[in-house]
């Protein structure tokens, strides 16, 4: 099994979010004022002009908004809903605090690992997931590629470079389990093979899914103006497969 330490993530990390709708990249709707977005219009004292309360994911690829008018006349709501493409899901975040009141569209990796053949421990850990600014939930499970489910004898998701695990698990699951990632955290899925499984390489694949709708939206909350790039990178120098870069791959 390969040694893994902070430090390797520092190396340059590839981004994983593209354009869609022909707007950037935004892991917050409220913060992107996507309700701005999709129905500001007109001009002079008609002009029409919305802020971003809160938004939701009601199923993995649709956000449902709750808009706020601000000109013509300030005061009222307006509903709305935007569907995630471009390979995207909706994913929602807790931004504003502790309820989850805000979601945005992104692009989740399957992230791979390798035990090699007579590995001595018969561990193996992934790429490192890392966030930027924003928590985020996701679903997660870890499965062989090229052996039975049951070849997996525990499993854990740890913030790399510590012994803090979100999962850890023997047997591993092989349902999904709903995470919730942190800001500015690197993520690695770790799992130890069974002994009869030793003699040859088993590969596996940590899958990351949007986790559909839940928590209920928050009251209104103050809205930010900053500009966001990239939601998640990805480290391929951490994982121990050695022939299988991290693929983009989207799971409905």
């Amino acid at each position: 099994m390969k040694a893994f330490d902070s430090l390797s993530l520092l190396l340059p990390l590839a981004s994983l979010f593209t354009r869609a709708h022909g707007f950037e990249p935004f892991p917050s709707a409220k913060s992107f004022n996507l309700c701005a977005k999709l129905y500001n219009g007109g001009s002079g004292p008609g002009r029409v002009v919305f802020t971003t309360l809160q938004a939701q994911c009601t199923d993995t690829l649709t956000l449902s908004l709750s808009c706020w008018y601000a000109l013509p006349h300030a005061g009222g709501k307006k509903g709305g809903e935007f569907q995630c493409d471009g390979g995207r899901v909706c994913l929602p975040n807790n931004i504003g605090g502790k309820d989850v009141n805000d979601a945005g569209c992104g692009i989740l990796p399957q992230l791979h690992g390798e035990k090699v053949a007579f590995d001595a421990d018969s561990r193996a850990c992934s790429q490192g997931i890392t966030t930027k600014g924003y928590a985020v939930y996701v679903s997660s499970r870890i499965l062989p590629d090229n052996a039975p489910a049951n070849a997996i004898r525990d499993c854990a998701v740890y913030k790399q470079g510590t012994e803090v695990s979100l999962l850890n698990a023997m047997p591993c699951p092989t349902g999904y389990e709903t995470l919730k990632l942190e800001p500015w955290t690197t993520y690695q899925a770790c799992v130890g093979i069974w002994p009869r499984y030793r003699p040859a390489p088993v590969r596996f694949t940590w899958h990351l899914s949007a986790p559909g709708k839940m928590g209920t939206p928050a009251t209104r909350r103050g809205l930010h103006g900053e500009q966001f790039s990239d939601m998640f990178t990805v480290d391929n120098t951490t994982s121990t497969t050695t022939d299988a870069p991290v693929q983009i791959v989207i799971e409905d």
